[in-house]
């Protein structure tokens, strides 16, 4: 087969249809890229507030322990006073003050 030789015009027709093509493409690919950019600020805020959901849900259940580790030392305080000498509701008093401590209350 031989080569056919392209008429001019036709030439000139198809480098101006490859140019739009490739612009065409040029352009897709920065669309494609600021959405690529924007879905991934959208992930790392998303990341972020589930962090801090995270770090206020730990810290609601880190308050919640506490106050029941001081209530329940506050029981057994009550209950070795009645039950037995003095000097035995020591411990649980001590337990209950560094629980307090430990939660920041005091």
């Amino acid at each position: 087969m031989k080569k056919q030789k392209m008429l001019p015009e036709r030439a000139a027709d198809l480098n101006d249809e490859l140019f739009w093509q490739m612009l065409s493409a040029r352009s897709e690919a920065r669309e494609n890229a600021r959405r690529l950019a924007i879905a991934e600020a959208k992930l790392q805020l998303s990341e972020a507030y589930r962090r801090e959901e995270r770090r206020a849900a730990r810290k609601e259940l880190d308050g919640m322990v506490a106050f029941v580790g001081v209530v329940s030392c506050m029981v057994v305080s009550a209950v070795c006073i009645l039950a037995a000498p003095i000097w035995t509701a020591v411990l649980p008093t001590v337990g209950m003050m560094a629980v307090m401590r430990r939660a920041g209350w005091i």
